[in-house]
């Protein structure tokens, strides 16, 4: 699929020559998807926000470009979430000072239309690292909890995953209030890159990535999350063997018909002159205690049944499989 004359895209949105993390969001009717690209090469680079809405998860219309670099705490814009709060919106997003070493921070920008975005004179509004954690500080993920709203950004511990909180009252100020999970062992790799946590139907689900996208379901409290079941979004990894999975950097929305659906970047998949896409986004079901994927009914038609029950979807260079028990494998 490529961009056509009227910019319009068919899915799977790309912008390229180069996308991975996206960055979903819902309003008014309207699908949002915000993503890290890179405009210069088919090759991660200096990163900032591209930017495709639809109003029906098929047809996508490409806008300008976002959010781009700035020349002190965001020289490189990684990806972060958006929220709204009092009829405007609020992307929170990672910022690069530097790099050798990495040198990250948490920024703000606001828009009153999804379109225009202003970055807050305030920025960064974290500026750093707790003391004791690794390189890993970033991708924030906001939320409303209570009376309050709250931040976890993904980082390490040793070679443990961590995610860290902080706590505010008007999106502006945020106050550093300690760990929010602690992986127990290596099972979900060495950091916790794209956190994304969010409440389904009685329970909390945390998703990480780090060789591959990792969901977990159990509670939250405010505090920690404790984790009652987990598993994997798409296919087998074996980080043992260096594998490496073709569904990563997993965010969710919820939309205007109560779905909770969830992107994710299909990281092998290029085509002449780009590279990176975004997979089918999934509707995220609680089952039996764990998730389940399932497809939008707005795209059930790209998806063939075959004789063993399995249903595929082939466009261009990205194959998405759904096997029998309900399990998604995304490869090129």
């Amino acid at each position: 699929m490529q961009t056509s004359p009227d910019s319009e895209l068919r899915w799977h949105p790309h912008l390229a020559p180069w996308n991975n993390d996206p960055v979903p969001f819902f309003h008014d009717g309207t699908y949002h998807l915000y993503l890290q690209h890179n405009p210069a090469a088919p090759s991660f680079g200096v990163m900032r926000w591209g930017h495709v809405s639809s109003p029906n998860l098929v047809d996508w219309t490409v806008h300008p470009e976002a959010i781009s670099p700035g020349e002190v705490f965001d020289i490189a814009i990684w990806t972060g979430c958006v929220v709204a709060h009092d009829g405007r919106f609020y992307a929170f997003y990672t910022g690069i000072r530097g790099y050798n070493p990495l040198d990250q921070c948490q920024c703000l920008a606001v828009s009153d239309d999804l379109i225009h975005w202003e970055k807050s004179p305030l920025n960064p509004v974290v500026l750093r690292v707790p003391e004791g954690y690794g390189e890993c500080f970033r991708d924030p993920c906001v939320f409303r909890f209570g009376d309050e709203w709250r931040m976890v950004i993904g980082s390490q511990f040793g070679e443990l995953p961590v995610l860290l909180q902080y706590a505010s009252a008007d999106l502006i100020e945020w106050t550093y209030v300690g760990e929010a999970w602690r992986a127990p062992d290596g099972r979900f790799g060495f950091d916790a890159e794209c956190p994304d946590l969010f409440p389904l139907e009685d329970k909390w689900v945390l998703l990480t990535s780090r060789f591959a996208n990792h969901w977990q379901v159990g509670s939250f409290d405010g505090s920690r999350f404790i984790a009652e079941k987990s598993g994997v979004c798409d296919g087998a990894f074996l980080p043992s063997e260096g594998g490496f999975s073709a569904f990563y950097a997993g965010k969710t929305l919820l939309d205007g018909q109560g779905r909770r659906l969830l992107f994710g970047w299909a990281t092998q998949v290029e085509g002449p002159d780009w590279k990176g896409a975004i997979a089918t986004p999934r509707v995220v079901r609680l089952v039996d205690g764990g998730l389940r994927f399932e497809i939008p009914a707005e795209l059930e038609d790209r998806f063939v049944l075959q004789p063993d029950g399995s249903r595929i979807a082939t466009d261009g260079p990205l194959t998405e499989i759904i096997d029998a028990n309900g399990h998604w494998w995304t490869s090129p």
